[in-house]
Parts: C-alpha cells; structure tokens; sequence
C-alpha cells in the first residue's frame, strides 16, 4: 500500500477517534489524545514523503478538517449543551458594575485579609481591601467599584 493511502487512514482514524471523544467518550480524554497522535503522525508522514511543500497541504487539510467538525459540533445538541446561550440582561450587576454601593458603608461579616464578606444594607457581598486586614465586625466604606471588584476600607472615628 502507497504513503498516500496510509496518510489519508490516518488522517481518517485521527476524525473518528476525535469525534468518538466528542460524542461517546466526552471527558475521557483517552481517544481524544489517539485522535491528535494519528493527526501528527498522518502529518508528519506526509511531511516525510512529500516534501515541505506535501506536508504544508496536508497540514492546511488537517487544520480545515478539524475546524470543520468543530463547526459541525457546535451545532449538534451536544455542542450547543457545551456553550452558554443565554446572555447576561443589561440590568445585571455583572455589566453595570454596582456603582450603587460607592460611599455606601457596612459591617464586615468575615474577617477581611484582604477579601471577605461585608453587610450593607441588608445584601452579603463580596469585597477585598486595600491590602489591610479588618476584623470581622468593622464598619467599612465602599472606596471603589471596578466591574465586579467592590474595595473597602474601615472606618475610623
């Protein structure tokens, strides 16, 4: 049998097992690892036999190959279970960041080395210091709100 039929079985066994991994085997990890094996080694045959200029398309194909299932997963069921759908509402406090809690103070519920959790009004929420640690108990000031890093600092007297 020629290098080209051996290339193109390889390359063949190299889908089947990847997409063995994808549908039957997910997490397993184990035909996924013989898939990419049997598509270096396909590759690196064709480099071997044919020449940088051989290698170099078989590579290309190997490349388009693999995109291609990738874009023909991704619209199974099983590829859509993989992706999050759903977007976050403009309302959340994930994109507004809360900037509604500057100068807003609170008692802190945990000690905060440099994270913690705080009460403010009657919400739980995660913040850091500065760096400082404050005992758990401590009134504290909201000082900054990046995205969803709220910054505390104590109150003194």
């Amino acid at each position: 049998m020629s290098a080209a039929f051996w290339i193109v079985a390889l390359l063949a066994a190299a889908l089947l097992f990847l997409a063995l991994e994808v549908f039957v085997l997910t997490g397993v990890g184990v035909a996924g690892g013989l898939g990419i094996l049997f598509l270096l080694a396909g590759t690196t045959m064709a480099f071997l036999e044919y020449g940088i200029a051989g290698g170099m398309i078989v590579s290309f194909v190997s490349i388009g190959m693999v995109a291609l299932a990738f874009v023909i997963v991704m619209k199974t069921r099983v590829g859509k279970a993989l992706v999050h759908q759903e977007s976050v509402p403009d309302e959340s406090p994930h994109k507004m960041g809360r900037t509604d809690l500057l100068d807003k103070r609170g008692r802190a519920l945990t000690p905060l080395r440099p994270a913690g959790i705080v009460r403010i009004r009657d919400e739980e929420i995660d913040v850091v210091t500065l760096g400082e640690y404050i005992e758990a108990g401590a009134e504290v000031r909201v000082i900054e709100v990046k995205g969803t890093r709220i910054v505390v600092n104590e109150v003194t007297s």
